[in-house]
Parts: C-alpha cells; structure tokens; sequence
C-alpha cells in the first residue's frame, strides 16, 4: 500500500530553498524605506519649486507690485513677499518681489503640503525668513537631516530652496 504525501527530505529541501530566497531577497527590499522617504522629500522639492515659479509668474501677471497676496486656480490665497520687512509674512527687506512668504501662508499654502508626511517649521535654522519642511519624525529636535527649506532672506534674490536627504531613515 503506497502512503501519498511528502518524505521529511522533500520538506527539509523546500524550507532550504525558501530560506535562500528569504536571505536573497531581504537586503533588497530592505533598503526600499529609506529609498522611499529621499524620494519623497525630493518630490516635494520639485513641488515647492513649482509652487513658487508658478505664484511668482501669476503675481507678474496681476500687474501691481503692491498686491500681498495670489489667488490659485483652486481658489487657495498666497500670501507673496513685497520686499518689506513689515508685512507680516516674515519677508526680509530688498528681496526680490513676489514670490511666496516663508510661511504656511505663502508657501505652506501654495504646495499644499500634507501635515500626516511633512511638518513646517518656521525659522528653526537661526535664520529668519525661512520655513523647513520636515518629513515627518525628522525635526531639529531630533537632528536628523531630512527636509526641504525654503529660505527667502538673501537680499536682491529670489527665495532659495534647499534639499536635505542625509539622514533619511
């Protein structure tokens, strides 16, 4: 009488061959997180550059260089720097007009950031006229270097925008 199912050799080959493909396959996908959160941070780099170019063109076009603020396609108010240290929007003297405050006024509400993934934190870098937007969990306060800042305080320029990748985890 012949039994039907598998010998404990044929097991042991099949748990031999699955833990190969287990140890092959893990450091692969291991590195993915990490991977993951430095192209997130630099996709939303990409957006707040768009943000900004696009909130700048839209106040050149309104043709008044007194008018604080743009509104979007979506109705969403942005509040733009007039080159004054006095409007509020922590906009520093002599920069270039137009583009987006430093803060979630401006920017903040210009890329429509997501607060479950990025967290802003304005002027956290000693310097005024900034907002950094970290991802999520890597704040100042842990010193970890994982963010984009937008830094609006170089006199005769526009707003510059920094990307930090290093310690994204």
């Amino acid at each position: 009488m012949r039994k039907e199912g598998f010998t404990l050799i044929e097991l042991i080959i099949v748990i031999v061959i699955l833990g190969i493909l287990a140890a092959v396959a893990v450091p692969k996908f291991a590195g993915l997180t990490k991977e993951a959160k430095i192209s997130a941070v630099k996709g939303f780099a990409g957006s707040v550059r768009a943000a900004m170019n696009i909130v700048h063109g839209k106040w050149l076009v309104q043709d008044n260089s007194s008018i604080d603020n743009v509104t979007l396609e979506d109705g969403t108010t942005v509040y733009v720097c007039l080159g004054g240290s006095s409007d509020g929007h922590n906009c520093a003297s002599g920069v270039i007009k137009g583009y987006p405050a430093p803060d979630t006024d401006g920017i903040g509400a210009a890329v429509d950031y997501d607060n479950d993934t990025f967290e802003a934190v304005k002027n956290d870098n000693g310097t005024n006229n900034t907002i950094t937007f970290y991802y999520k969990g890597y704040s100042s306060a842990t010193n970890k270097n994982c963010y984009v800042r937008y830094d609006y305080s170089t006199s005769g320029e526009g707003p510059k925008i920094t990307v930090e990748t290093d310690d994204c985890e």
